[in-house]
């Protein structure tokens, strides 16, 4: 099935090639931001996905009518095109949220990753890492068939059966070895796929980046999971957060360093983030295919 091509968004904070410095968002009511987002979730817009599925469709709708909204720049030509370009109404908002996010980072996530990667060895860290991948290969199995990709629908099942099999559970990256590599497909992208608009951007709390398609895919992939059934099955109360905590502490000690030099080069952080989201989630919309006006330094970033 032919993706349709997404263009990058270069008026909304974009990060020039190489650096990660975003221009300041026009209609800004806040300071700029010079904290950096808390892990994948909060920060770059590469959400865990057991976090997101729980809350983000309510989220969304919640933000949505709590008001906050940016006013658009009437006469000034320039100015409302960066405006429409950025399509983030909800921006004084978005920014108090995303000050919030940055001080639970700052507060707890952070701290744990860092002590997480003092006391495991890098060989067990990869393990925990590969397992919780393996156990998202369902959902790309089914949002690969949704979108009509047949061939990226066989990949994840095979890597399914492979990791799980001869890769002990998904501790070991067997299917990689063997030349099936990783893909990443979720319903927001399967959404754009069919033709959906992407709506407006939302910063959302403890979760991170969206936009409106994105929530209402990440609240549908809930049901696309079997992790869902499973942990509902067991009779733990603390299976459940275990499991997020892993994911969250996962994901945010792999980017420690990669997420210090995007805060450390960006003018306006908020903007870069709300740029590195879009460009990501075109990125995986497209396959990973470059189009003369994306930016490949996108691709390099976030690829753990």
């Amino acid at each position: 099935m032919r993706r349709e091509k997404y263009a990058a968004h270069d008026s909304s904070g974009n990060l020039p090639r190489g650096h990660g410095e975003g221009k300041k968002c026009v209609g800004s009511t806040g300071r700029e931001m010079t904290r950096l987002a808390p892990l994948r979730a909060f920060g770059g817009g590469f959400v865990p996905r057991r976090i997101v599925r729980v809350t983000a469709s309510l989220t969304v709708a919640g933000m949505i009518a709590l008001g906050g909204c940016a006013t658009p720049p009437v006469g000034d030509p320039d100015a409302m095109a960066e405006y429409e370009a950025a399509n983030d109404p909800l921006e004084p908002l978005n920014r108090g949220i995303f000050e919030f996010n940055l001080f639970l980072d700052r507060l707890i996530l952070r701290p744990l990753s860092e002590v997480y990667v003092w006391l495991f060895p890098v060989e067990f860290r990869d393990s925990l890492h590969n397992m919780l991948s393996n156990a998202d290969e369902p959902v790309n199995f089914a949002n690969a068939l949704l979108q009509g990709e047949g061939r990226r629908a066989g990949t994840a099942l095979t890597r399914l059966v492979i990791n799980t099999t001869l890769g002990v559970g998904g501790m070991i990256n067997v299917a990689s070895d063997l030349g099936f590599e990783p893909i990443e497909e979720d319903f927001g992208q399967t959404l754009a796929v069919w033709g959906i608009s992407d709506g407006a951007y939302v910063m959302l709390p403890i979760l991170g980046p969206a936009t409106v398609r994105d929530g209402v895919g990440r609240g549908v992939d809930i049901f696309l999971d079997p992790m869902t059934y499973i942990i509902n099955d067991i009779d733990n109360d603390y299976v459940g957060p275990g499991i997020l905590a892993a994911t969250a502490i996962d994901l945010r000690s792999r980017n420690l360093t990669t997420l210090d030099e995007i805060e450390r080069t960006s003018v306006d952080f908020y903007a870069a983030i709300r740029s590195l989201y879009r460009q990501r989630r075109e990125d995986l919309i497209n396959n990973g295919q470059q189009y003369e006006d994306s930016d490949p330094f996108i691709s390099d970033v976030f690829d753990n």
